[in-house]
């Protein structure tokens, strides 16, 4: 029985310092829970699934910060429609290439994401995208990018070519 209630407890303490692990503590501006990872780099050679997302074998990093349009989203330009989802995506990968990847995990979102602010060769990825115009700031969670959201606008860059739905917008319009 003292055997039984000593491996029970040892359950116990391992359980609970696994999920201390895993979800760490909370964020004091989000109050979403820090990975595991935070204050950690993860760094590698990523699989870009869309716009603001990165995967490094398996882990799926969202930039934080940031909103680009969906992979399906279309947007419109000189009258016509264009594949701007794909576009922001193919930009990513050109921003990557074939070079190292490093990511700053800040908290995890509702879908289990990491989401982090990365960088390549020393730029920021996210205010990459955005001054490049093919992210937006993404407002509710950083107000971080604005500047260069409202120069690409200016510039008349990327999507601000044209006329697009805002990605959250188009989200909720189009549920997978």
């Amino acid at each position: 029985m003292k055997y039984l209630l000593k491996i029970l407890i040892l359950l116990i303490v391992v359980a609970v310092s696994l999920l201390i692990q895993r979800f760490g503590p909370e964020n004091p501006q989000t109050g979403k829970t820090l990975p595991a990872t935070h204050g950690q780099v993860i760094s590698g050679y990523p699989h870009i699934a869309d716009g603001d997302t990165l995967s490094f074998a398996g882990e799926r990093i969202r930039l934080f910060g940031v909103n680009a349009p969906e992979k399906a989203q279309m947007c419109t330009r000189q009258g016509k429609g264009y594949p701007c989802g794909e576009n922001a995506k193919r930009y990513l990968a050109a921003l990557v290439g074939e070079a190292l990847v490093t990511c700053d995990p800040q908290y995890r979102d509702k879908y289990d994401r990491a989401v982090a602010i990365c960088s390549v060769n020393g730029k920021d990825i996210g205010r990459e995208m955005v001054a490049a115009g093919w992210a937006v700031a993404y407002r509710r969670y950083s107000t971080q990018y604005v500047g260069a959201e409202n120069s690409a606008r200016g510039a008349r860059t990327g999507i601000w070519q044209g006329s697009f739905e805002q990605p959250e917008q188009w989200r909720i319009e189009h549920p997978r």
